[in-house]
Parts: structure tokens; sequence; C-alpha cells
């Protein structure tokens, strides 16, 4: 699936949206006593390229040869491991990989993140001059996507325009880390922008256990 917007001087002029992310080497989920990790990662890839974003993930170089075979429509970009270990990029490896994309619309997306099929492009087009356009998952249970509630304590969905990320200002934020979804919002409407909620389309999210790390959150 592809938009296009309009033909200049005979070459077609595609719309699309430069979407971050990091895809971990192996995704645990269980629905019902049966691992679905690998399906559901599939899924959720396959429908970001169904919506027509182009997508960047950022890896540790040993993670990317079996990632690059597995999904050959990413882009994989090789970062450096945090002396903290942590195993997720920072918000900054991230926003320094879209800097550099040509598209004019960009995003950061969690990478258990699965899209529905509808139109993703125009509501976030009509939204994101002067701001921030921020997504909600909807949690599930199965991968039938029928049964799911709201999850209203964060954001998994970020779009913005390019130019206006080439000033953030730099903190110790990594995706997964507690307040990484809050830290962009925040940027920007300190800096007088908007912070936009995007209800529609639908994201969805597949649930499982969750560590919280207290110090880390405090801190």
């Amino acid at each position: 699936m592809q938009s296009i917007t309009h033909l200049a001087w005979g070459k077609v002029v595609m719309r699309r949206i430069a979407l971050a992310t990091s895809i971990p080497p192996r995704l645990v989920r269980n629905v019902d006593g049966r691992e679905v990790g690998q399906e559901y990662q599939d899924r959720c890839v396959k429908s970001w390229i169904r919506a027509v974003f182009r997508i960047l993930s950022a890896n540790f170089a040993d993670e990317i040869p079996i990632l690059a075979e597995r999904y050959p429509q990413v882009h994989f970009l090789p970062i450096e491991r945090p002396e903290s270990g942590w195993k997720a990029p920072s918000i900054r490896d991230l926003l320094r990989a879209l800097v550099d994309q040509e598209e004019d619309i960009v995003g950061i997306i969690n990478a258990d993140i699965l899209l529905d099929s509808n139109d993703w492009l125009n509501p976030i087009e009509s939204a994101v001059h002067g701001a921030i356009v921020v997504g909600r998952r909807l949690d599930i249970d199965s991968l039938d996507l029928e049964t799911h509630d709201a999850y209203l304590s964060g954001f998994d969905l970020f779009f913005f325009e390019r130019e206006a990320i080439r000033d953030l200002s730099n903190r110790p934020f990594s995706i997964g880390k507690p307040w990484w979804d809050y830290y962009l919002p925040l940027l920007f409407r300190l800096r007088g922008l908007e912070v936009r909620l995007l209800v529609v389309p639908h994201a969805f999210h597949l649930k499982h256990p969750t560590a919280f790390d207290l110090p880390t959150w405090r801190f």
C-alpha cells in the first residue's frame, strides 16, 4: 500500500512518515499458555508498513543481522550499547536518526504496538503542524482484537514535524524507562507548541507482565 500525493515533472511523490522504533531480537508474549511473541511482532511490523510508514529501528550492532533478515523492509540503524546496560535505545538516539530523514513528518512508536488498518496519514497530517500528536493504546488479551481496554496512564505513539526536533534538549530517557512517554509531550508544551491526542485510528497492545523499578521511577 502506498499513498501518492501528486505528480511533479513526471516523478511520483510519495506521502510517507518516517517512524522510529527499536524492534527487540526476541519478543515474549503468551496467550492462553501459547507463546505468540514472534507472531505478534511480525503482525506489528506488517501493520506499520501497511499504514504507509517508513520504518527505522535503532538496535545494538549484534542484534541487527538476524532482525534485518527477518524484516527486510525495515531500515536498521546501529547504536552504541549504553553504559547503564539498559536494553533499549535512548530518545536521543531516535531523535538523531529522525532528524536526518527526508520526510517532513516523523514519529516514534513502541515496538509492540499493532496498528489497525484504517487511514493514518490524513489524521496525522491534519493535526501535526505546530504540535506533537500523541496516541494511546488499547490493551488486548488475544490476537483477535475484539476485547480491549483503554490504557490511560501513558502514550505509545508520537508524531511531529521533523524541523521541530532539531534543537530538543537531551535527557537520560529511554524507551521503556519510567516517564519516557511524557518527555517529548512536555518538551513540546514548554516550547509553546500544542499536544494533540490522536483518538482514531486505533493502536493495540498485547498485555504482558511488567517490571516496576521504584528507584528509577522516583529518579
